[in-house]
């Protein structure tokens, strides 16, 4: 291998890496998120859900 091709092997190697922590930093944020937005929000009916609206059914 020449010079060249191993410093681009090794800076694509790098930013590899950076993906893979900027993929978990994200992962981490919208576990988070989806936390957030389901504390304290336990839906025990249909009626729960805003309107009323049936989900999973046909209203006819």
């Amino acid at each position: 291998m020449s010079p060249d091709e191993v410093k681009e092997l090794q800076d694509l190697r790098m930013e590899v890496i950076s993906l893979r922590n900027e993929v978990k930093t994200l992962r981490d944020f919208v576990r988070g998120l989806y936390v957030m937005m389901n504390e304290g929000e336990d839906y025990e009916g249909v009626a729960d859900f805003l309107g009323g609206a049936e989900f999973g059914r046909l209203n006819t």
